[in-house]
């Protein structure tokens, strides 16, 4: 049995030992990318890509009695979402949107070397944030503003489709209705381009 009295240097070594191996033994998740951004980041990016297909559907051939249907629909509302439901939705849209959007094909090394780590024994919902769905989310809005600007003859500005967020309240599930909304824009899109 071991005896712990106070007083003694050695005790104090021994009871320093125990309180370290505690902390080693202590299962903890492993760090996920974390870059201060918020569900209500991420929100923005997606009125912006909502924003900019909007734009889009005015210029693609057999659009025109579509247009008003598209602007029509609106988000549907989702409860107890989490960040990595939204990135498996946004990840869906990025595979909709293949051939038709060029999204960057790599990932920058600084986030490669963020992630490196423990990341096979951790869950994919301890790994997403929100800074990981602002990451993919970004590289969407680029990709399909690009396609905007390029169909557009470049005479959209796109600074419309980079407008800022005010609010500061938003949820995953808030999020998770934007990125379903874009699908379902998207999908009627692409059957209209088929």
């Amino acid at each position: 049995m071991l005896t712990i009295t106070s007083g003694t240097k050695a005790n104090r070594y021994v009871l320093a030992g125990l309180i370290a191996l505690f902390l080693v033994m202590t299962p903890v998740k492993s760090r996920s990318l974390e870059l201060g951004l918020a569900p209500s980041h991420v929100y923005s990016l997606w009125q912006n890509i909502n924003r900019a297909l909007l734009v889009y559907s005015k210029v693609v051939p057999g659009s025109t009695g579509k247009t008003a249907e598209l602007t029509a629909m609106q988000p549907a509302v989702f409860k107890g979402k989490i960040p990595s439901d939204v990135y498996i939705l946004a990840t869906t849209v990025s595979k909709q949107l293949a051939g038709h959007v060029t999204l960057p094909s790599g990932v920058p090394d600084w986030l490669i070397d963020y992630e490196r780590g423990d990341l096979m024994e951790t869950s994919r919902e301890e790994v997403i944030t929100p800074s990981a769905v602002f990451i993919l989310s970004m590289q969407l809005l680029n990709g399909i503003v690009d396609v905007v600007v390029e169909n557009t003859d470049k005479e959209q500005q796109v600074s419309d489709f980079f407008a800022p967020n005010t609010e500061t309240d938003k949820t995953p599930s808030d999020v998770y209705g934007l990125v379903d909304l874009a699908l379902r824009r998207i999908n009627l899109l692409l059957d209209l381009k088929n």
